[in-house]
């Protein structure tokens, strides 16, 4: 009873622990700033303050660039040094069978110089029979046989040496420009880094602020980018569904063909029924600009047109306000936003894509 009772304590210690745990995990996650509550801090900042923090966070976005750089160079010096590896191994596999063949017509050169045509004449003179006459006749096919055939490889190999060694050189040639890329990533990145450094030891006292802001930021970024990939794959779902009655898209005959005009709004509020209501694209003349209020995420660009699918090829964003660099930008859309338009359009085929103002005009053909 006693060793029951024991268990029983320990069991309800443990259970104390495990509540207090998940209540303390709990706090800490729900003391996690929310997009909104970052905008409202970001607000307070003065112009000078908000200057100061855009400056340091291209220069994070900077680096983190040369750090992508640096490590897709260095990837590829990798990819460079193993094909000059599996080469140098061919190469040096041909090297032996061509030195074995020349080795092998050497020996065979040396016995025909001992022997001369006027022995082998005199050989085949001295046969004893018809059939020892057609053998003795074989063995000189033979011999001359295997010359040539040793002849054959031996330019066989040297070919194919000549062949890998040609193949060789450039990439050689390529590690060494790729090691020169990789050293000048590796210098940029430390003169960036070293100047972070110094701009933050600039600020004194509010060196600690702004490293809190940059902190604050990069936390909602990091999970912008988690999110995005789950949304680019739902809005093309829902485009790929959308059932729209024949009026949504207006189709008109023009001189050029028919044109079949999509309106930005018609395009929200598939995404609006869908629960994305605060999502909103906006098209203006050549360009397609992406709101997100709630993360606070703008992006602009254009679509690419083929097989009736858009594709968004983004261009410029911002993030709070804050400009967007180009690793930014290609970390975000790692997962591309495809927008499949065949539901939409029918039984037409897209042949060119115009984007206008406040709709997306399609040149399209009946499909055949």
């Amino acid at each position: 009873m006693q060793k029951i009772g024991t268990k029983r304590v320990a069991f309800f210690f443990l259970f104390v622990f495990i509540f207090l745990i998940s209540v303390f995990l709990g706090t800490a996650f729900g003391q996690q700033d929310s997009p909104a509550q970052i905008e409202e801090k970001l607000s307070l900042l003065t112009a000078e303050e908000k200057e100061i923090l855009e400056e340091l966070f291209a220069l994070t976005q900077s680096i983190e660039e040369m750090e992508r750089e640096k490590q897709r160079t260095s990837s590829e010096m990798e990819g460079l040094k193993l094909r000059i590896s599996q080469l140098e191994a061919e190469i040096g596999a041909e090297e032996h069978k061509y030195n074995e063949n020349r080795e092998a017509l050497k020996q065979v050169l040396r016995s025909y110089q001992r022997t001369g045509p006027s022995n082998y004449l005199e050989r085949l003179l001295k046969a004893k029979s018809f059939s020892d006459f057609l053998r003795r006749i074989g063995t000189l096919r033979d011999l001359a046989r295997n010359t040539g055939n040793l002849l054959e490889l031996l330019d066989e190999s040297k070919e194919n040496l000549v062949a890998q060694k040609e193949e060789l050189e450039p990439i050689v040639n390529s590690l060494q420009v790729t090691e020169k890329q990789l050293t000048e990533s590796i210098d940029k990145t430390n003169e960036l880094k070293a100047e972070l450094e110094a701009y933050l030891t600039s600020l004194a006292e509010e060196r600690e602020f702004f490293e809190e802001q940059l902190a604050m930021i990069e936390e909602a970024w990091q999970e912008l980018t988690q999110f995005f990939p789950q949304l680019t794959a739902d809005l093309a779902r829902i485009v790929a569904e959308a059932k729209l009655p024949p009026e949504a898209i207006k189709v008109r005959l023009t001189p050029v063909g028919l044109k079949a005009a999509l309106a930005d709004t018609t395009l929200n509020n598939i995404f609006a029924e869908q629960g994305y209501d605060e999502l909103a694209f906006t098209f203006t003349p050549g360009r397609v600009q992406i709101e997100m209020p709630e993360n606070n995420l703008v992006l602009s660009g254009m679509f690419l047109v083929e097989d009736n699918i858009l594709t968004f090829q983004v261009q410029e964003g911002t993030f709070f306000g804050m400009a967007l660099g180009p690793g930014k930008l290609e970390e975000l859309f790692a997962a591309e936003l495809r927008l499949d338009l065949n539901q939409l359009v029918g039984e037409m085929r897209i042949l060119a894509l115009e984007i206008g103002e406040g709709q997306l005009e399609l040149t399209v053909v009946p499909l055949t």
